[in-house]
C-alpha cells in the first residue's frame, strides 16, 4: 500500500502537469493521498520524525509543485516544506526532552552562530522579496537538521530500513519515468512532463529529461545518492533487482544531460569502492560492476548532450571565469552583499550564478557565514561515520562533492533528507559490537 500511495502522489502530480486539474480538486486528492500514505507510514515506522523524512523522500519529486499543483515560483509551498513544518512544531513540542539531553558543545556553537548571522544577509539583500526566496531555503535545511541534531538516536533500526527503501523506491520510480519519456520522445516523437531541448556549447542538440524537477544540476544529484542506498543493503539474496535498479538510476541520470551529478557519482564511487570494501576480491568485483554501470552512464549521457569530441563534455562552460569573479567579490566584500540572488547573478559573467554552492553562501552571506553552513554539513558527515550510516556517509560526500559545480546544493530539496537522517539514525551495530555469541541489532554492511 505504502508503494502504490507514493505511485499514485507522484501520477497525480504528472497528470495535473499534462493537462491542469481544477485547482481545488487537485488540493482535496492530493491531500487525501499524502495524508493516507503519511498514517501507512507512521504504522509501520512508529517514528514521528522519521515518518516525516519518509514522506519528504516520497514527495521530493514533486516538490517544485506546490499543494495546489501550480509551480512553487508562485507559491513556495511543496508538501516536502509541509513535513518540514511538521517537523519543527514537534521539536517545539519536544524542547523540555531535548534540554534534558547532552549534546556535542562544537556542534551546538555551529547552529548557534547560523542563528546569530542568518537575518544579517536579508537586511541587507538589494531586494528583500527576492532574498527571502534564499533565506526561506537555507533557514529550512538549518532548523530542520537543528530539529532532528536535538532528537538524534532517536530511529531505531526498523524505522532507519524503512527509510533506505523509500528513498531507493521514491527514486527507482522517478527514474522508471525518466526513461519513459526518454523512449516516448525518442521512439514515438511524444513530449511528455519537462523535457527542454537546447543547443549545446560544442553543437549538437542537447536534450534534457528531467520529469517535474526544476534546477535539475542540482536535483539529478538526488538519483546518484540512491545508489549508495542500494549498494548498502546488496546482498546476494536481492541481487537480482538491486542490479537493475542500479542500471536503470545510471540510466536516467545520463538522460537527464546533467554531467554534474554523473561525474561527480564516477569520481566519488571510485572512492567508496577503494574504502568501504574490505578485501581485493571484493574491491575488484565492485570495481568492474560499477564500472560496467559507469561506462553506460557516459554512453547514454553522450546520447543526450551530443559533442564533437569526448574532451568537451569535461568543458567548464564558463565556470572557471565565474569562480574567479566570485572571489575577487568576496574578497571585497567579505561580510556579503545579501541573499539577492538575482543581484549577484548581474555581477557574475554572462549573469549566471557562480557554480559554486559555497562561494555563492560566502558571496551572499560572508566568509563566516558559509563557513558556518560548512560546518553543519560536516557536522552531518562526521555523524553518519560513527554511526556507520554508510549509505548517508557516501551520500553526504557525493552531493557535497558536486555542490563545488552548481550553484546551490539546497535548491536541490533533498540534501536535508539525507543529512538529517545522518543526526537521526541510531549508530549500526556490527558483530564486532554485539559481543562473542549476539547477534548485532542492525544488518551489517556489504563490506562486513
Amino acid at each position: 500500500m505504502e508503494f502504490i500511495l507514493s505511485f499514485l502522489i507522484l501520477a497525480l502530480n504528472l497528470v495535473n502537469y499534462e493537462t491542469k486539474i481544477n485547482t481545488a480538486v487537485f488540493f482535496f486528492l492530493s491531500a487525501a493521498i499524502v495524508a493516507a500514505l503519511f498514517y501507512v507510514v507512521m504504522m509501520k515506522t512508529k517514528n514521528f520524525l522519521a515518518t516525516c523524512l519518509i514522506m519528504m523522500a516520497y514527495t521530493w519529486q514533486i516538490s517544485w509543485v506546490n499543494i495546489f499543483g501550480a509551480p512553487t515560483s508562485e507559491l513556495q509551498l511543496p508538501w516536502l516544506y509541509i513535513f518540514g513544518l511538521l517537523m519543527f512544531c514537534y521539536g517545539i513540542y519536544n524542547v523540555k526532552n531535548s534540554l534534558k539531553r547532552s549534546y556535542s558543545a562544537f556542534a551546538l556553537g555551529v547552529f548557534s552562530a547560523f542563528f546569530i548571522l542568518f537575518l544579517a544577509p536579508l537586511i541587507i539583500s538589494v531586494s528583500v522579496s527576492a532574498g527571502l526566496k534564499e533565506f526561506i531555503i537555507i533557514s529550512f535545511f538549518v532548523v530542520v537538521v537543528f530539529v532532528c541534531f536535538l532528537n538524534g538516536d532517536s530511529v531505531g533500526k526498523e524505522a532507519y530500513e524503512r527509510f533506505k527503501i523509500a528513498i531507493i523506491w521514491a527514486v527507482v520510480l522517478s527514474s522508471l519515468f525518466i526513461l519513459l519519456q526518454f523512449v516516448m520522445y525518442k521512439y514515438m516523437g511524444v513530449s511528455l512532463f519537462k523535457i527542454a531541448v537546447r543547443m549545446s556549447f560544442s553543437g549538437g542538440n542537447q536534450t534534457s529529461f528531467y520529469l517535474l524537477m526544476e534546477d535539475h544540476s542540482s536535483a539529478t544529484i538526488m538519483l546518484g545518492c540512491a545508489i549508495f542506498y542500494i549498494l548498502d543493503r546488496l546482498s546476494k539474496k536481492n541481487a537480482w533487482y538491486s542490479i537493475p535498479a542500479i542500471v536503470v538510476i545510471l540510466v536516467s541520470m545520463a538522460i537527464t544531460s546533467r554531467r554534474t551529478s554523473t561525474i561527480s557519482f564516477i569520481v566519488v564511487v571510485a572512492f567508496f569502492v577503494l574504502f568501504h570494501y574490505r578485501g581485493l576480491s571484493k574491491k575488484i568485483l565492485y570495481s568492474v560492476i560499477l564500472g560496467i554501470g559507469c561506462i553506460t552512464m557516459l554512453y547514454y549521457l553522450l546520447i543526450a548532450r551530443p559533442v564533437s569530441e569526448f574532451s568537451q563534455i569535461l568543458s567548464d562552460n564558463g565556470r572557471f571565469a565565474g569562480y574567479e569573479v566570485a572571489l575577487k567579490l568576496i574578497a571585497k566584500n567579505p561580510f556579503g552583499i545579501g541573499y539577492d540572488d538575482d543581484y549577484l547573478s548581474s555581477l557574475m559573467p554572462y549573469n549566471i550564478s557562480p557554480h559554486n554552492t559555497v562561494m555563492r553562501w560566502a558571496a551572499m552571506g560572508g566568509l563566516l557565514f558559509a563557513l558556518v553552513l560548512v560546518l553543519i554539513v560536516a557536522v552531518c558527515i562526521v555523524s553518519a561515520y560513527k554511526k556507520r550510516l554508510t549509505a548517508e556517509f557516501w551520500a553526504i560526500i557525493y552531493s557535497f562533492f558536486a555542490a563545488n559545480f552548481i550553484p546551490d546544493i539546497l535548491a536541490a530539496r533533498f540534501f536535508v533528507i539525507i543529512c538529517s537522517m545522518a543526526l537521526l539514525a541510531k549508530k549500526v551495530e556490527t558483530l564486532s559490537d554485539a559481543g562473542a555469541g549476539e547477534r548485532p541489532s542492525a544488518i551489517k554492511n556489504s563490506s562486513e
